[in-house]
């Protein structure tokens, strides 16, 4: 059967190591999201309210749990219950990690 669009998509889509050097060179555009998270406050104020839910924020490549602060305190203000995963820095393997990471959820 050939390939179709949908699952060259769907394979490129699927997460199995770092991402592509290309892709690091926007790495430092998140210097500007301090500016641009301040021009939206008005919008996020009015995000809906958690009721103390569970959340687990996952780092991106090559970050840890520190990188993520900002985004847990706003959550937290929303009313969340904020974790981070705990496993140090994401360093991209995938299969390794995704083992630890369901442990971690289920003994929350």
């Amino acid at each position: 059967m050939p390939e179709t669009t949908t699952s060259r998509t769907a394979a490129a889509a699927t997460p199995s190591g770092p991402p592509p050097r290309a892709a690091l060179l926007r790495e430092p555009l998140g210097l500007l999201e301090p500016a641009r998270l301040a021009c939206r406050g008005p919008a996020l104020a009015r995000l809906p309210r958690g009721r103390g839910q569970r959340v687990m924020l996952v780092p991106g490549y090559g970050t840890t749990d520190r990188w993520l602060w900002p985004l847990g305190r706003f959550l937290a203000w929303l009313g969340y219950r904020v974790d981070g995963w705990g496993l140090g820095r994401n360093h991209g393997r995938v299969p390794q990690l995704v083992p630890r990471l369901g442990e971690r959820v289920a003994a929350r």
